[in-house]
């Protein structure tokens, strides 16, 4: 999937206490797969500054599941509660967005979220569920693909039942795959083309549907040279025109490490016979940025193997004893810093 930062979610003791009282909305109940088990579900809605956070809580289970959108830009997270703590089992965003959010025994929704450049207040309540309600889809599909090189898209749908959600699509271009479990759509386009009209919906198999907005994908043959790179597609080697630095891309580049381990990879990388590769300082690595892309990540457009949505990549350059910088080509756009332990960032290799 996808390239990710840690979200910590924190929900106080009192969501416990409060599961299936207050003011703030109704307990539903339904049943798991099999019909054998029952459970109550509540379903929470909230936003923070451009984004959204919806969640469900199974007051049976005490699991959490739901979704984080925020700047074209979504992912799922699941956990549990445990003594009043949200403990995370799976995230990954945009790697500078920090959430922390508790819920009030009448069901309301308050906390905080920053980032790199801003911060503010969350808002919002448990949701009052009546009934079938339809599933909630999210979702930035990509609109660009290149010729000889796998696009794939992945949403994301929850629903305030707690109902299974199954995937569809509408006007699937005939080089791609899609999977209905997953609602991931995905392939290599073998010929330059327009596809338009896809749509991709989520249903709750009980009459709820609800889908994404209808998206094109504008399929181009592979740019090889730029102002500034050309790319040797038989080696998978960029080379800046001007300095002659040399830049990995193959597959590994879409490979995420920890800031110790991306140095150790590239100082042993033995790649298309050249040794003595290594992690690019600050300076080498804001030279691959390209504005002019249509959409993140805003990498030079002769790089074929870049991740989608979050590209942050890591610098040779530490910023403290526990931290190095990064530079994020996603939707930011800006060089930050992050713990060196972290394995969310992405490594590419340079070569003099």
């Amino acid at each position: 999937m996808k390239k990710v930062l840690i979200i910590l979610l924190v929900l106080l003791a009192a969501l416990l206490q409060g599961c299936g009282g207050g003011g703030g909305g109704s307990t539903e109940t339904g049943n798991d797969t099999g019909g054998s088990t029952a459970k109550s579900l509540e379903y929470y809605s909230g936003t923070f500054g451009t984004g959204q956070i919806i969640f469900t809580h199974d007051t049976g289970t005490n699991a959490i599941s739901g979704i984080v959108s925020r700047n074209s830009v979504a992912d799922d997270f699941s956990g549990t509660i445990s003594n009043g703590q949200f403990a995370v089992n799976s995230v990954s965003f945009d790697n500078t967005l920090q959430l922390s959010v508790s819920v009030a025994s009448s069901g309301t929704v308050s906390g905080t979220w920053s980032d790199s450049s801003s911060n503010g207040s969350i808002t919002g309540d448990k949701v009052a569920v009546s009934g079938n309600t339809a599933p909630v889809i999210k979702g930035n599909p990509g609109t660009t693909a290149v010729v000889g090189t796998t696009y794939s898209f992945t949403p994301y749908a929850i629903d305030p039942n707690g109902d299974s959600v199954s995937y569809s699509v509408a006007n699937k271009p005939s080089w791609a795959s899609f999977n209905t479990s997953t609602g991931v759509l995905s392939g290599t386009p073998t010929a330059s083309g327009t596809f338009s009209n896809v749509t991709i919906s989520a249903s709750d198999g009980n009459g709820g549907v609800s889908s994404l907005p209808a998206f094109t994908i504008n399929v181009s043959d592979p740019v090889t040279t730029s102002a500034k790179f050309s790319r040797n597609s038989t080696t998978e080697i960029v080379t800046n025109l001007t300095s002659g630095l040399k830049w990995q891309d193959n597959s590994a580049a879409k490979t995420q490490m920890s800031w110790y381990d991306a140095g150790t990879y590239c100082s042993n990388l033995n790649f298309q016979g050249l040794t003595n590769w290594r992690l690019p300082n600050r300076a080498e690595l804001e030279t691959l940025i390209d504005n002019t892309r249509p959409q993140s990540p805003y990498i030079d457009v002769v790089f074929v193997n870049v991740p989608t949505s979050f590209a942050g990549y890591w610098t040779s350059e530490e910023s403290s004893t526990t931290n190095a910088y990064y530079y994020n080509f996603g939707t930011t756009v800006v060089m930050s810093n992050y713990t060196k332990t972290s394995t969310l960032i992405y490594v590419r290799c340079v070569h003099d």
